[in-house]
């Protein structure tokens, strides 16, 4: 009988968000996923910090498709615009 080991070891994301100025921008939803041809798939989501900084971690197994074992990684952020009054 074979024993089938799946990889756990999570993967990590780090960034940091700023403005045009190199301002930090906090509380900003921050997600990333694993993109295919046809579809996005949510592999994490989180909020920057005080500091515009996130970490996002990821394991293979929320990967779905045959025999995937890379994953193409695209990152998500909500901006917004302040308007001058």
């Amino acid at each position: 009988m074979a024993t089938v080991i799946k990889n756990q070891n999570p993967n990590t994301v780090l960034g940091k968000v700023t403005d045009s100025n190199g301002r930090p921008l906090a509380n900003l939803k921050v997600a990333i996923y694993d993109v295919d041809m046809r579809e996005w798939q949510p592999l994490a989501e989180t909020f920057t910090n005080r500091e515009g900084k996130y970490e996002l971690q990821w394991t293979h197994d929320q990967l779905s498709g045959r025999s995937k074992k890379e994953a193409d990684i695209a990152k998500s952020q909500i901006s917004f615009s302040r308007k001058k009054q």
